[in-house]
C-alpha cells in the first residue's frame, strides 16, 4: 500500500543544532528539564516484582499527588483518577532511561497541554528503588508493557490510548503491537515510535563504531553500575566478575541481559526481541519516525521496503533530528519553537482517535 505524504510541517533544526550528534547530545544533557508533577504509583506484577508508574493529568486537572498500590490482575481495584480526559498516552523510555528523562517529561507535558492524560513507566530496575527479582529490563519484555497498558486503561476508563515509545521503548512498543496483537486491548488506537532500533543486532554493532564511542561508554558505565548493584543483591544470579567481559553493548547483553532474562545469549535475545519481523502483523495505525542522521541507527533500521506495503504502518525519515532529538528552528528572533517530535506525536494521536 502506498502511504500518502504527511501534511505535517517538515522538521527544520536551528542552524547551531543541525547535526545528528548535536541534536542527540543537546536533548540528552542540555535540554531544560520540563516540570511535571507526576503522581507515582506502584504496579504489582504476577511474578512478584513491580513496576513504578508515573501519571500526569491533562492541563486543568487538580488530582492530588499520591502513591498507590495496584496489581496487574486488577485486584484490589485501584482508585480511579478524577475524570478529566478521554484519551491516554502511554510512554515507554529508552535504554538506561526512566520517566524522568527530558524527552519523557517533554512528551508528557505536550500531551497534557493537548488534553490527554499521560502514563509513563519505569522498566524493571530503572526506578529509584531496586526491583525484587534479578530479571533485568529488556527490549522484548512485552508482558510488562501489557501490564501497564491494561492497568492504565482500567484505572482511567479511557475511550482510547496511544502508545509512544523512544528507542528501546519504541522497539518494545512495535514488538508488542505485532507479536502480541491478539491480546492488545481494543482501546489501543495506535502508536508512535521514535528512533527505533528495529534490528537489535545491527543496532548493537552500529554503536560499536568509533564515531559512537562516547555513547557506548556512557551506556556501559550506567549498565555496569546497575549490574554491580544487582549482583550485590542477588549473588547467586550474577557473578560480578563477568563484567570484565562486558566491554561492548553486545557483550553486555550476551553475558548479563540475555542469561538473566531467559535467553540463550545476545543473538537469541536480539532475534526474538527485534520488532522488524513483527511489523507486518501490526493491525492499527502506527507511525515510525527516525532521523536519517541518527548516529545510533544503521541502514537496517530504516526498513522502507518492509514498511511501504503495510496498510497500518508508516515510516517517516526526516533528514535531520539525531537520536530522540528534533529540537526545531525558532521564529527568526532566537526563540526555539520547541520539540517537533512532540507536536508530531500529538498530531498523529489526534488523527487516529478522531
Amino acid at each position: 500500500m502506498s502511504h500518502p505524504q504527511s501534511t505535517f510541517p517538515a522538521f527544520r533544526p536551528p542552524w547551531w543544532l543541525a547535526g545528528g550528534h548535536r541534536q542527540t547530545l543537546w536533548t540528552t544533557v542540555a535540554r531544560p528539564v520540563p516540570e511535571i508533577d507526576f503522581e507515582r504509583e506502584v504496579l504489582e506484577l504476577p511474578d512478584g516484582d513491580f513496576l513504578d508508574l508515573a501519571w500526569a493529568w491533562a492541563a486543568g486537572g487538580a488530582g492530588e499527588a499520591a502513591t498507590h498500590e495496584a496489581t496487574a490482575n486488577g485486584t484490589p481495584k485501584p482508585t480511579p483518577p478524577p475524570a478529566r480526559a478521554r484519551h491516554l498516552a502511554i510512554l515507554s523510555h529508552g535504554l538506561e532511561g526512566s520517566v524522568d528523562r527530558r524527552y519523557m517529561r517533554g512528551m508528557a507535558q505536550r500531551f497534557n497541554a493537548a488534553g490527554w492524560d499521560v502514563l509513563a513507566w519505569n522498566m524493571r530496575g530503572c526506578g529509584e528503588r531496586p526491583n525484587r527479582l534479578p530479571r533485568p529490563y529488556h527490549s522484548g519484555a512485552t508482558e510488562d508493557l501489557h501490564a501497564v497498558v491494561t492497568h492504565g486503561l482500567a484505572r482511567g476508563g479511557y475511550d482510547s490510548a496511544v502508545l509512544v515509545g523512544f528507542s528501546l521503548g519504541a522497539n518494545l512498543t512495535l514488538l508488542y503491537l505485532g507479536r502480541e496483537r491478539e491480546i492488545v486491548p481494543g482501546a489501543v488506537a495506535g502508536a508512535v515510535a521514535f528512533s527505533t532500533p528495529v534490528d537489535l543486532l545491527a543496532a548493537a554493532r552500529n554503536i560499536e563504531r568509533p564515531a559512537n564511542w562516547l555513547y557506548e561508554l556512557r551506556f556501559l558505565r550506567s549498565l555496569h553500575r546497575r549490574a554491580r548493584a544487582l549482583a550485590e543483591r542477588h549473588p547467586a544470579a550474577l557473578d560480578p566478575a563477568v563484567l570484565r567481559h562486558a566491554t561492548t553493548i553486545f557483550a553486555y547483553d550476551d553475558h548479563i541481559t540475555a542469561p538473566l532474562a531467559g535467553f540463550e545469549g545476545a543473538l537469541d535475545y536480539y532475534t526474538r526481541s527485534s520488532s522488524l519481523p513483527r511489523l507486518a502483523a501490526i493491525d492499527r495505525p502506527t507511525l515510525m519516525l527516525s532521523a536519517a542522521d541518527d548516529p545510533f541507527l544503521p541502514a537496517a533500521c530504516y526498513p522502507r521496503a518492509v514498511v511501504d506495503p503495510l496498510p497500518h504502518v508508516t515510516l517517516e525519515i526526516p533528514d535531520r533530528g539525531g537520536h530522540v532529538g528534533f529540537l526545531a528552528r525558532g521564529d527568526g528572533k532566537g526563540r526555539a519553537r520547541g520539540y517537533w517530535s512532540e507536536r508530531r506525536a500529538v498530531a498523529f494521536a489526534r488523527e487516529i482517535v478522531g
